[in-house]
């Protein structure tokens, strides 16, 4: 049994990783011509580079930002053809309007960019690091960010103070700040569009019941029942596959000795959960508190409701490092009923 949940631990990540997500859009070509279609769902880091598209009659095709002007998921994300420093991406709109704010991750890191009509595309950029004055170690933040956004926004009243204020440029500030220079505009509001809307605050619960085995020497090495209720609570502004795993899990135990009582446990894990759009949805997590890990899979039997079944395995630290395991402490093997209380 332990080895069956290792292989699952193992064998769920790739499943994460490998399945494609086609969801419904559309594609513009270099001609203005417009392609519908589904559109693979993946992250920032490849849909910056490379949009894949399954057209009506089945077939799939991967442009580049070379090769196509734009895409947009239905009532989604919107990534457009720009070239940066001689070499094109697609860049997320972040904000579209008067002032036009992008997004771009690639194996650089996280960048955002503005532009304007009569203006050049032009990367927001900042500079955080320790330096030394005088043999003191001091903390340095560059401001070149500050002048680059005062003069794109120069022709909004009052907006010079809130761009002081934005020290670390963010996504959401940004997106704040560009949300009200069109507010101050006249006419703004008209041409103001949020490209990349978040989902808001959501949680899943799961009820799940099943049996769990010790690895201790005061317990019977036999399985006990064992019941609870966990919630996943999504994480958005990080990214829609990404959860907060917790509840309480409660086992009714009888040690060798013959004395009775109750385990609870209350896990804290960080889950990894395939796209809403599957069927068949795999998640493997891991606990932020001790060396735990989960993996599972649910299926959809309705619109709001998944059935499933899911593996945990526990380990006792080593001491040192807590998140290092030393030995096993117990796994249990449950099956869980999880309701979609925020459906649209």
């Amino acid at each position: 049994m332990r080895k069956i949940l290792l292989a699952i631990l193992l064998l769920v990540p790739f499943l994460l990783t490998a399945q494609p997500d086609f969801r419904e859009g559309y594609v513009i070509n270099n001609h203005g011509d417009t392609l519908r279609g589904t559109i693979d769902y993946r992250g920032d880091l490849m849909m910056g580079s490379i949009c894949r598209f399954l057209d009506p009659a089945g077939r799939i095709q991967e442009f580049s930002p070379d090769s196509i002007a734009s895409y947009r998921f239905n009532d989604g994300k919107f990534y457009v053809s720009k070239d940066v420093e001689g070499h094109k991406f697609f860049l997320e709109y972040l904000v579209k309007g008067l002032v036009n704010l992008y997004y771009l991750r690639n194996d650089k890191g996280d960048f955002y960019f503005i532009d304007k009509e009569g203006e050049r595309l032009s990367a927001i950029t900042f500079t955080e690091e320790h330096r030394y004055d005088q043999g003191v170690r001091v903390n340095y933040r560059s401001t070149s960010h500050m002048g680059l956004l005062a003069y794109y926004m120069q022709d909004a009243p009052g907006i010079k103070k809130r761009v002081e204020d934005l020290k670390k440029p963010s996504r959401s500030n940004l997106m704040n700040l560009v949300k009200d220079y069109h507010n101050t505009i006249p006419g703004g509001k008209e041409r103001l569009e949020f490209e990349s809307k978040k989902r808001g605050f959501y949680i899943y619960p799961e009820l799940v019941s099943g049996a769990i085995k010790y690895s201790q020497e005061r317990i019977p090495d036999k399985y006990f029942f064992q019941n609870g209720v966990l919630a996943y609570i999504g994480l958005p502004s990080l990214s829609e596959k990404l959860y907060i795993k917790t509840g309480v899990m409660i086992t009714q135990v009888k040690e060798i000795s013959g004395d009775k009582f109750q385990y609870v446990h209350v896990p804290l894990h960080l889950a990894y959960v395939a796209p809403e759009t599957y069927r068949v949805r795999p998640f493997v997590s891991i606990s932020l508190l001790t060396p735990a890990y989960s993996a599972g899979v649910s299926v959809k039997v309705s619109k709001k409701v998944a059935i499933g079944a899911q593996g945990l395995i526990n380990f006792n630290s080593n001491g040192l490092i807590f998140l290092i395991p030393s030995s096993l402490y117990n796994f249990s093997i449950l099956g869980n009923v999880s309701i979609d209380l925020f459906k649209r």
